[in-house]
C-alpha cells in the first residue's frame, strides 16, 4: 500500500454559525483546511481520477453542505465536515481545521481541529 496525504487548503465558505442574535441570520465566512490520508496504490498505476480522492468532488460537496448548514457551534460543524469526509471510501484518516474570521475582537479567528 502506498499512501499520501491530500489537502485542501483555506476553502472559503459562508454559512449560519454562531449564537449571537445577529450570526443566526447573517452568514459568514469560515474557512476550512483539510488534510486526508488515501492510498494511492491504484492511481499509480491507473492515472485515472476514480482510483484516488477526487478533491475537486469534494470541495463542492463541503461546499455545498456548509452553504446549506445552520450550526451554533463550529465545533458541531467541523464534526459533521469530518463524518461527510469519512463517507468515502478510499479515505484513511481526516483532519479538519474550521477557523471562524471576526469571531474574537483582537484575534485573526477562532479555530476548531478535528480528526478521525
Amino acid at each position: 500500500m502506498k499512501t499520501a496525504k491530500i489537502g485542501i487548503k483555506d476553502l472559503k465558505v459562508h454559512t449560519i454559525i454562531g449564537t449571537n442574535a445577529d450570526e443566526r441570520v447573517n452568514k459568514q465566512e469560515i474557512i476550512i483546511n483539510i488534510e486526508i490520508e488515501t492510498d494511492i496504490s491504484q492511481a499509480i498505476i491507473s492515472d485515472d481520477n476514480k482510483d484516488t480522492v477526487d478533491y475537486y468532488h469534494l470541495t463542492n460537496e463541503i461546499t455545498q453542505f456548509v452553504n446549506n448548514s445552520n450550526f451554533y457551534l463550529i465545533e458541531r460543524l467541523s464534526y459533521f465536515i469530518l463524518k461527510l469526509i469519512m463517507k468515502h471510501e478510499n479515505i484513511i484518516k481526516a483532519y479538519v481545521r474550521l477557523d471562524k474570521p471576526n469571531a474574537l475582537p483582537d484575534a485573526t479567528s477562532a479555530f476548531v481541529e478535528i480528526h478521525s
